[in-house]
């Protein structure tokens, strides 16, 4: 999930759910967090507080402008899951199709035509997405082979972050391909052993949650501790952003370390689902 743009804005600025949820206000370059972040702080379905079909007010580029305008070209009804990265995002419709919108000069916005997909993750400049089978397929900038999927089925779950992809294996174990840079040695090599459930790729770190409520983190660049797997709670999803961490914990808050300006690691409120 690069990433942090969107979840910064929320954790600092959002303290109650909206009035109407489905129309969330955003910070100039959403990103991969839209549909996550803005499920928990409003409180709603997933879909509904990212895909409404009303426009989107968006910061001005220039102090003392007006506010874009920006149209989400789907409906909350007709979406199962979305996903935004860095200038582009993705969405798995009820039919299992895949629609992308926004920045699509990687080739990013421009999916697979096929409808046999459950999840999709949308990375800087490309996305990769599960299909039914559990096999991946990816699109988009590939200069790092982060692009190029492994092959094969069973796979559970699958996040593109920036320039590298991460996923969970049928039985349990990590596995990752793409660009790993000198300032980020270390994100490409995942946690050996099986026993791991989700997996979110984030800009230099990556974090996987193992079924047992652990999470494992790793990579380079870490600042402030973003990249430092908690120990002692039990959670039930993570997220890796730019330079922090965010997860649920079993009790339905939110726990976030790492970077800590804008009061990103201070979520509001209980009863949250994902990060």
């Amino acid at each position: 999930m690069p990433f942090c743009t969107l979840g910064r804005w929320l954790a600092a600025r959002v303290r109650r759910p909206a009035a109407h949820p489905t129309v969330p206000t955003v910070a100039r370059g959403t990103t991969r967090l839209l549909a996550k972040v803005g499920l928990a702080i409003a409180g709603v379905a997933l879909v509904a507080a990212c895909t409404e079909t009303a426009t989107t007010a968006v910061r001005p580029a220039v102090a003392g402008a007006a506010p874009r305008a920006l149209k989400v070209p789907i409906s909350a009804a007709s979406a199962e899951q979305v996903s935004a990265g860095q200038s582009t995002a993705c969405a798995v419709m009820r039919g299992r199709n895949l629609t992308c919108w926004g920045n699509n000069a990687a080739g990013q916005a421009s999916p697979p035509g096929d409808s046999a997909f459950t999840q999709v993750s949308v990375g800087t400049a490309h996305a990769c997405a599960l299909r039914l089978d559990g096999s991946i397929a990816c699109w988009g900038a590939n200069g790092g082979g982060q692009a190029s999927p492994p092959s094969g089925t069973g796979f559970r779950s699958v996040s593109a972050g920036t320039n590298y992809t991460c996923a969970v294996r049928g039985d349990g174990t990590l596995t990752c391909w793409g660009d790993d840079p000198a300032s980020r040695t270390g994100r490409t090599n995942p946690p050996v052993g099986a026993g791991f459930a989700q997996v979110s790729a984030g800009n230099t770190h990556a974090c996987a949650l193992r079924a047992d409520g652990s999470v494992a983190c790793w990579g380079g660049f870490d600042f402030n501790g973003g990249a430092t797997s908690p120990t002692g709670t039990s959670f039930t999803q993570v997220s890796a952003a730019d330079h922090y961490t965010c997860a649920v914990v079993s009790d339905g808050s939110l726990q976030c370390w790492g970077l800590s300006g804008n009061s990103m690691p201070v979520p509001p409120y209980h009863g949250f689902t994902q990060a």
